[in-house]
């Protein structure tokens, strides 16, 4: 049970981290800097009191100044940049989650924080997550079994990978997020045929997991945990 607590509970952390819906709605921008760490590259957003916003990256992905437009709805920073060329190259994020008035979050669970503490915070959290998730991920019966169908695949055709369960990114249905997986493998002599064998969409509390459907994008659940419960208190402490 405790190890099951310590999944859960930074499960949640992901999601919520120390927000609630009342402190996203009323965050406003006057200027402020958001600054990101991924793919060997800094990320800065800055938003303005009038709508406008900057971006700029510099590292492995190059660098690039962009300007343009923002608007907030609910907990969620739309961004329309002057130029398209950022956003289509998966550099610039058009879509940002408020996670509190110092912190944002994009949907492929990056972090963007005022501070370098908070970032090295989130950050943190968010690798550990996803290795405790798809551990329990691969412990349900039916990744269980396609694991072992990919392992005997690979045994069979020396060209296929050993099997892998990655993070994919956040996916929206119906209003709620949802952390998709992917279980897949590919070829080593062409990396451009990946075959992909299982899709899970993860949903946080209570903790259920869905096998998607791409016939008629259906999600039918095949796991479910009901037991740990959490309250604000337990989440916010230190003490996982």
């Amino acid at each position: 049970m405790k190890k099951q607590f310590h999944i859960f509970s930074l499960f949640y952390i992901i999601f919520f981290t120390s927000c609630n819906m009342n402190e996203q709605s009323k965050v406003e921008f006057h200027g402020e800097q958001f600054h990101g760490f991924w793919a060997e590259t800094e990320w800065l957003y800055q938003f303005n009191n009038d709508g406008t916003f900057k971006f700029s990256n510099d590292g492995h992905y190059g660098g690039s100044d962009v300007k343009g437009m923002y608007a907030v709805i609910d907990s969620i920073i739309l961004l329309n940049p002057e130029t398209d060329w950022v956003s289509s190259d998966g550099v610039l994020m058009p879509k940002l989650k408020i996670i509190n008035s110092e912190t944002l979050r994009d949907y492929f669970i990056n972090f963007y924080c005022k501070d370098l503490d908070s970032l090295n915070y989130y950050n943190g959290n968010k690798y550990e997550v996803e290795d405790k998730i798809k551990e329990l991920l691969s412990s349900i019966p039916e990744c269980k079994s396609k694991i072992i169908e990919l392992e005997n695949n690979a045994i069979e055709n020396e060209n296929l990978s050993e099997p892998q369960l990655e993070f994919d990114k956040i996916f929206k249905v119906n209003g709620e997020e949802f952390l998709s997986f992917n279980l897949y493998q590919f070829d080593e002599a062409d990396y451009h045929n990946q075959y992909s064998s299982l899709r899970m969409f993860v949903k946080k509390s209570p903790f259920e997991v869905y096998k998607y459907e791409i016939a008629g994008d259906q999600l039918h659940l095949i796991y479910k945990n009901d037991e740990v419960k959490f309250s604000y208190k337990q989440i916010a402490s230190s003490q996982f």
